[in-house]
């Protein structure tokens, strides 16, 4: 019992640091997004300026959080802002950006024609109407006819449109096979970077959770420190279970 008191303090004071980290991470954040848009703004216009905002940064590999043993959880906001990243690191960057506008956004990944998740983008919601925008490569999504498209149209097999994104002189996908998308697999989660992920959605959809394709993460999991409180809490939960079943 003595050790999991340890255990338990351990997990308190790691828990209160990575929130105070998160708000640090939030004023950078929060300072980013008032640079780039006008106040108040207009929420279509707010949204591909911090998309083309998210482009102009440097770098082209997502920053570790914290350590090379926790990379699965993506970096911060803070440390694309200040480094750059990939296409990962960009769209959190993007929805938690969107998030502080109060757009509500969520990711899109896309998938080879070979069938393996290749790129991700995000989708964000203005008044009602989707908005796809790819930070990565400073474009935005439309249908050809230029209607809105979103995950939902693109999984029908409709064909996306690419527009440039606001003060981007040039953007879009170079021409050659990594980027022959296969729209119609698009889903809003990597399920093949892992036999793990493979294994659980095999699972998923044998029970019938079809829900899956389309569910929407919630914008408070874009934070890896929100993530790393909830692993480090389902740990200590499973280590009393298992202390409790024992006895």
């Amino acid at each position: 019992m003595r050790v999991l008191s340890i255990v338990d303090l351990t997990a308190i004071v790691v828990c209160l640091a990575l929130l105070v980290d998160r708000r640090s991470d939030e004023r950078r954040l929060k300072a980013f997004v008032r640079s780039v848009t006008p106040c108040p703004p207009e929420k279509r216009a707010a949204a591909l300026r911090l998309a083309a905002a998210c482009y102009s940064l440097p770098g082209d590999t997502d920053p570790v959080f914290f350590s090379t043993l926790f990379a699965s959880l993506g970096s911060s906001p803070a440390a694309v802002i200040e480094r750059g990243g990939c296409c990962t690191g960009r769209s959190r960057l993007l929805i938690l950006a969107l998030a502080e506008l109060k757009i509500s956004a969520f990711q899109i990944t896309l998938y080879h024609r070979a069938g393996h998740a290749q790129h991700c983008l995000v989708q964000a919601s203005i008044d009602g109407e989707p908005l796809v925008l790819d930070p990565s490569y400073g474009i935005s999504y439309s249908s050809p006819e230029g209607a809105p498209v979103g995950l939902r149209e693109l999984q029908k097999g409709i064909p996306p449109r690419h527009e440039l994104l606001p003060g981007v002189a040039s953007g879009g996908y170079p021409v050659n096979c990594y980027y022959e998308f296969d729209y119609t697999r698009s889903r809003t989660a990597n399920w093949t970077c892992s036999q793990v992920r493979r294994f659980t959605y095999r699972a998923l959809q044998l029970l019938g959770a079809h829900w899956i394709d389309s569910f929407a993460v919630p914008p408070s999991l874009e934070w890896p420190q929100h993530l790393f409180i909830a692993l480090a809490l389902g740990g200590v939960a499973v280590m009393h279970l298992c202390v409790a079943l024992s006895l």
